[in-house]
């Protein structure tokens, strides 16, 4: 159980980092020609890492918490 949440904290933490960190990648890519036609990767990885926080942030707060008990 304890192992489950340590590698649940680490996946929210790196989801959450890369989330943060997309814009920055998206303007690189954006700013150099060359990675322009490539730009649509990041930005759906962005989402999807936005996407999973904001439904995880939805779940009750038992679901949330369950490993404090």
């Amino acid at each position: 159980l304890i192992t489950h949440a340590e590698i649940a904290q680490m996946a929210f933490a790196v989801a959450l980092l890369v989330g943060l960190s997309m814009p920055l990648v998206v303007a690189l890519f954006a700013i150099v020609p060359r990675l322009r036609s490539s730009m649509v990767y990041p930005s759906v990885c962005g989402v999807i890492c936005c996407l999973c926080l904001f439904m995880t942030a939805l779940a009750p707060a038992g679901f949330q918490y369950w490993w404090w008990d």
